[in-house]
């Protein structure tokens, strides 16, 4: 079995950015999205995909247009996405004040 992996806003925010000076954080970023699509081993939350529309339309150098953001979000939508419920959440903060995990990290875990 293939652990399932977390993957962050800025995951997704490098895979966009067109500045020449994040061509290798987009092409790494491009391979894992992919990677992860492919494996099925991706998981993502809603709140990423906030993030990242508000971060690729308003954030970068060259921002996405309203629409080119919805495209991406429906590609990288192929993920699992995970909505936290409150058990989820308080889990994650057990987790964090007993072992001192982030708890976003952990929550991605337990994904």
């Amino acid at each position: 079995m293939t652990d399932r992996v977390f993957l962050d806003t800025n995951i997704f925010v490098y895979a966009v950015d067109c500045a020449p000076i994040q061509i290798s954080k987009r092409d790494r970023a491009r391979e894992l999205i992919h990677e992860h699509i492919e494996t099925e081993t991706g998981v993502i939350s809603i709140q990423v995909l906030q993030e990242f529309y508000v971060a690729s339309t308003k954030r970068i150098k060259v921002p996405l247009s309203s629409d080119e953001a919805l495209e991406f979000i429906h590609y990288v939508s192929a993920l699992d996405t995970v909505t936290p419920s409150l058990d989820y959440v308080t889990a994650a903060i057990g987790l964090h004040q007993k072992h001192g995990f982030g708890t976003i990290s952990n929550m991605a875990g337990k994904a």
